[in-house]
Parts: C-alpha cells; sequence; structure tokens
C-alpha cells in the first residue's frame, strides 16, 4: 500500500449529520421547535436515531426499526413501514388506532408504488403506498402525544418479543 493510501485509510471517517443539526438549517421556527421535542423525547427513552441519507434517520430498539426520521422540502416527517402495525391492534387503544388510521399515507412514494390495498388494525385501506403506509409530517402538539404514544408501544413490543 502506497504511504499516501495509507494515509487515507488511517483517516477518521466524516461524522453523520444529526437530524437536530440538519434541521436548523431546514426547518421554520414552529416545525424545528416540534421535531427538537420529538428527538429529546427519543432521547429521554434511550433511542437514537442513525443517519441513512443526508435528510434521513432510522430510530431502533434492538436491530428493528421503530420508524424513520426524514425531512424533505421544508418539512420533517415520521414513516413506519407496513410491519409496524401487523398484530399490534391489541397493543393500541380505540384513540391511538383512530390517529394511526387518520395518517395513513398517500397512494404513492416512489414512481413504481401505485398503492395498495391492505388493512391495518382491523380496517381495510385502498391505494395506500405499500412502503410507508403511515406519514405524519409536521406533527404539533396533538399530535406529538398520540406519536410518542406509538413510538413507546413499539419499544414495548420489541423489548417483549425480541
Amino acid at each position: 500500500m502506497s504511504e499516501q493510501n495509507n494515509e487515507l485509510y488511517k483517516k477518521p471517517r466524516e461524522p453523520k449529520p444529526k437530524a437536530e443539526d440538519v434541521a436548523m438549517n431546514f426547518l421554520e421556527e414552529d416545525s424545528l421547535k416540534n421535531l427538537l421535542n420529538f428527538l429529546e423525547f427519543l432521547k429521554s427513552i434511550k433511542l437514537n436515531p442513525r443517519c441513512n441519507a443526508p435528510n434521513s434517520w432510522s430510530v431502533n430498539h434492538k436491530g428493528k426499526t421503530i420508524c424513520y426520521i426524514k425531512l424533505a422540502e421544508g418539512s420533517w416527517g415520521i414513516h413506519h413501514n407496513r410491519l409496524f402495525f401487523e398484530e399490534y391492534d391489541k397493543y393500541m387503544g380505540d384513540e391511538l388506532k383512530e390517529f394511526v388510521w387518520n395518517n395513513m399515507g398517500s397512494p404513492r412514494c416512489a414512481p413504481n408504488c401505485n398503492g395498495r390495498s391492505m388493512t391495518i388494525m382491523d380496517k381495510k385501506f385502498d391505494g395506500v403506498c405499500y412502503c410507508w403506509p403511515f406519514r405524519l409530517h409536521n406533527a404539533d402538539g396533538a399530535a406529538l402525544k398520540h406519536l410518542k404514544k406509538i413510538i413507546e408501544v413499539r419499544k414495548s413490543i420489541i423489548a417483549d418479543w425480541f
């Protein structure tokens, strides 16, 4: 190995950006405040988002994904994949179920996703994005309250099952 390549090999990697650092330059005041509130909540329950891409962070517990945080077009969002809600309905009360149902995603997430029919906690939805059926953008007070409960439920289930 040449001396130059050896130095490159030893060079430390650039740290991946934290959501709060990227958001500071990306979001307006109210959205930023709510995202920072959510990130503080995650830290308080010992969850640490990991950068997947310049605008995307995964929140994991015991190697299982709880949710994704995404920044796009001046807003922040929480996305859950379709597996998130399988078998979880017995852990969520009616209020949380209604919240999830009211925040089912748009029919498309990518050019090749045309939406599908799926059942989420005993309720059928048509034309929903198969990859990210639950999407919540720019969550505020009441939405953050529900979102935090959902995250706690998911973390608890992972802790019990795995």
